[in-house]
């Protein structure tokens, strides 16, 4: 399928492989945007929480490939509650020839997914930091619904974290 100028392929169900690799990307790139203190024992830790998050069954997982098979981008949903889903995106730093506006067209079909299969809101954590994050979000179309307060910990310190919300169209 392509994706802009980009032939690109979307596979369903990250392997533990591929979330070894975004664990890396986490680890190395996005450590201080997207991880707290319970999360920075180290990457195997890491590596282990997510991959039993993310194959737990209900849970949803998309990957994103370039036309050589790179791993490029990754979202996965955790369903919580009833029909909501906590979302999670993240793309490599290496992959600079996938665009900005490709990124937003991969997340948007994952969403799109997610919201066919059932459900009705996908929740989306940050810290207040992460401005990049929060503006993709909005241009996903994501609202903000608001703040916890002192939320989590990140360096030892008590930290906010943000809260917003995609809904179906």
């Amino acid at each position: 399928m392509a994706i802009g100028s980009v032939e690109v392929v979307t596979h369903c169900g990250l392997t533990a492989e591929q979330i070894a690799i975004v664990c890396g990307w986490a680890g190395n790139d996005y450590w201080a945007y997207m991880l707290d203190d319970s999360d920075a024992d180290n990457l195997n830790k890491l590596t282990a929480t997510w991959t039993g998050i993310v194959t737990q069954p209900g849970n949803m997982s998309y990957g994103l490939s370039d036309e050589n098979g790179a791993l490029c981008g990754a979202v996965w949903i955790e369903r919580t509650v009833s029909a909501v889903g906590i979302g999670h995106f993240c793309f490599s730093k290496a992959a600079t020839h996938i665009k900005q506006s490709e990124r937003l067209q991969f997340v948007q079909q994952c969403i799109g997914r997610a919201f066919e299969s059932g459900l009705r809101k996908i929740s989306w954590t940050f810290y207040p930091a992460n401005r990049a994050y929060e503006c993709f979000l909005r241009r996903l179309g994501a609202i903000k619904e608001g703040v916890l307060m002192q939320h989590a910990l990140q360096g030892g310190k008590p930290t906010n974290i943000v809260l917003m919300a995609s809904f179906p169209c």
